[in-house]
C-alpha cells in the first residue's frame, strides 16, 4: 500500500524527535550531537552507542514505545557505518552474513505493528543495498515461545539468566545453516538474552553468531 504511505507522510511529514524539524526522524544538526562509542561487551559482542546519551535514550524509547519507526533508519545506517562499511573492499564476504533480531513480545509486536529490532535490522540490509553489498535478514528464525519478564526490570545475573531460559526457539534453521550470523537487539545489559539467543543458533547450525546492539 505504497500510496496509502505516500499520504500519510504527506498530511504527517516525519519530525526531528529531538528539535522538531520537518523532514526526518532524527535531524543532521542532532544527529551530529550523538557520541559514537563503540563498547565490547564481550569478545563476540558490542554496542554503539550509550543509552544514557538522552538523544538516544529517547530515539530508543520512541522507536520502541511510540511507533515512530523511521529511527529505525538512523540506527541502521549507523551500526552499518560503523561495523560492516569495511565488507565493501571484499563483498562476497557479506553474503554469508544474517541478522537474526531479537524477537518482540506478541503483545508489543501487534500494538506497534513491528518488530523494533528486526527494523534496525532492515535498517542494516538496507544501507548495505546502497552501498552495494548483499546482505540478508531473516526475522522470523528467531521465534519467541513463551513470556518472559523485561530484562531491564530484572535484578542479578541469575535472575537475569532464569528469565530468558526457554524464551526462544529456532525455526527455519536451513536458512542460518553454515553462516555467519548476526543477532541484532536495541539494548544489552547483562547480555543474558544475547547469550540464550547465541547458544540456540549456534546448536540449530550456525557457523559463527555474534551480537551487536544499538546501545548498552
Amino acid at each position: 500500500m505504497q500510496w496509502w504511505t505516500e499520504i500519510v507522510e504527506a498530511l504527517f511529514p516525519e519530525q526531528c524527535i529531538a528539535c522538531d524539524r520537518k523532514g526526518a526522524s532524527l535531524c543532521a544538526f542532532c544527529e551530529r550531537t550523538i557520541i559514537t562509542r563503540p563498547t565490547m561487551i564481550e569478545d563476540w559482542l558490542v554496542a554503539l552507542f550509550e543509552y544514557r546519551q538522552p538523544i538516544v535514550n529517547k530515539a530508543i524509547k520512541d522507536l520502541k514505545y511510540r511507533h515512530h519507526r523511521g529511527i529505525s533508519d538512523y540506527f541502521g545506517n549507523a551500526l552499518y557505518r560503523e561495523f560492516f562499511s569495511p565488507l565493501s573492499r571484499k563483498p562476497e564476504d557479506a553474503e554469508d552474513i544474517v541478522f537474526v533480531p531479537i524477537p518482540g513480545s506478541i503483545e508489543g509486536n501487534t500494538r506497534k505493528g513491528y518488530n523494533h529490532a528486526a527494523e534496525i535490522a532492515l535498517g542494516i540490509v538496507a544501507a548495505a543495498k546502497a552501498a552495494g553489498l548483499h546482505m540478508t535478514a531473516e526475522l522470523d528464525v528467531l521465534t519467541k515461545v513463551c513470556c518472559s519478564g523485561k530484562q531491564a526490570r530484572t535484578s542479578g545475573r541469575g535472575a537475569r539468566e532464569r528469565n530468558v531460559q526457554g524464551v526462544f526457539a529456532v525455526e527455519h534453521p536451513e536458512r542460518i545453516k553454515g553462516k555467519h550470523v548476526v543477532i541484532i537487539d536495541d539494548v544489552v545489559t547483562t547480555g543474558e538474552t544475547m547469550r540464550a539467543a547465541k547458544a540456540l543458533l549456534l546448536k540449530a547450525g550456525a557457523k559463527k553468531v555474534i551480537g551487536i546492539a544499538v546501545a548498552h
